[in-house]
This record gives C-alpha cells, sequence and structure tokens, in this order.
C-alpha cells in the first residue's frame, strides 16, 4: 500500500531531495516527511482534469486543469522550489562540476510537467510501456479494471490521476559524462480514475 496526499494539502516545504544515485540515469530521489512519518517517494492525488491530448506512440499526455486550480499554484510551486534547490545544491549533487550554472542556465534546461494550466505527463501503453504500466489500476464505468487499453485515453475525457514522483533525474553528455544542465522530474501513474 502506498500514502498518496491530495495535492491541495501537501506541504512542498517537507519535501526534500535525496544524494544523486547513479545508474543509466543518474536521480537525486525525492521523500517527504511530516513529522514522524518519512514516504520514501512524493505520491500525489491531483484532482479531475481534461485529457487535452493523448500520444499512444510516444506515451505523451496533456491533462488541461480548471482554471484556478488550485493544483496548478501547487505544482508550479513545487516545481520552483526543485530548480532552485537544484541551483543551490549543484556542487554537493555534481561533485565533479567545475563550474557553477546560474539559475537561469539551470530553468533552461529543466524540463517542466507544467505549463500554465496544461500538466504534460508520460504515461505509455503497448510494447513501449515499461513493466508494471500493464497493469495500472483504472476505475472506469463502476468497475476496477487492470491495463491501459485503447480508446480509455481520449480527448475532452475527464480523469484523476495517482501520480509519484520518485525523484529528478540529469542527463549526462554520452561521451564525458558530465551533467549538461538538463534535467526533469521522474515520475510515474500509479492509479487512474476515468470519469
Amino acid at each position: 500500500m502506498e500514502w498518496t496526499i491530495p495535492i491541495q494539502t501537501i506541504d512542498i516545504s517537507k519535501i526534500q531531495i535525496g544524494q544523486i544515485y547513479n545508474n543509466h540515469k543518474p536521480m537525486a530521489p525525492l521523500s517527504y516527511s511530516d513529522g514522524d512519518l518519512r514516504f520514501p517517494s512524493v505520491a500525489l492525488l491531483l484532482p479531475m482534469a481534461r485529457i487535452q491530448s493523448y500520444d499512444a506512440a510516444t506515451g505523451k499526455l496533456v491533462l488541461a486543469f480548471a482554471t484556478g486550480e488550485h493544483a496548478s499554484t501547487k505544482l508550479m510551486n513545487l516545481q520552483d522550489m526543485l530548480l532552485t534547490s537544484v541551483y543551490n545544491k549543484q556542487s554537493s549533487l555534481f561533485k565533479t562540476a567545475t563550474s557553477s550554472r546560474t539559475c537561469d542556465e539551470l530553468r533552461a534546461g529543466f524540463q517542466t510537467i507544467l505549463d500554465g494550466n496544461l500538466l504534460k505527463l508520460y504515461c505509455p501503453s503497448g510494447s513501449s510501456a515499461p513493466q508494471g504500466i500493464h497493469d495500472l489500476p483504472i476505475y472506469i464505468k463502476g468497475e476496477w479494471t487492470r491495463g491501459l487499453r485503447v480508446g480509455v485515453l481520449t480527448e475532452g475525457t475527464n480523469i484523476r490521476l495517482a501520480l509519484r514522483i520518485q525523484g529528478i533525474s540529469f542527463h549526462l553528455h554520452p561521451v564525458t559524462q558530465a551533467w549538461t544542465g538538463k534535467f526533469r522530474l521522474q515520475h510515474r501513474i500509479t492509479c487512474m480514475l476515468v470519469a
């Protein structure tokens, strides 16, 4: 069982960035601490949003929040906090870095998931899907199913997602293995409610 925090109630200041661990994509994990409770990742329950577009070939899912939706403000604050943290911690995150990047340089290299009221996520289907997405719990037409089926993510449909933000992944130069200044939130959709 995974604890999921409604985005409207999360306290952004209680999210911490861990030290980078290296695999094929270096990633700094995110965790959430509130008093004696510590969660190893940040799991959010988002409000209902309308599907603006979905590309099954690339897995790009774009959701539109209603104008004035509080979730947009929280997600924007989360992105700003992470950008500031990476800027302040870049020398400790990348001990081999010879010079610091400016905040504007980092902002240009940060692939955000929120642009205005549009939330841009990755939701692969079919053969491009990583193991586990075929078991994605989906509540649709009054019952729970498993796996993303063709036709579920259609433009104009309202959905609500549980989203796990595991950390920040950093892009390295393929030859030098130095950080390019590009980074993004590593996320995974863990549950879906289709209206």
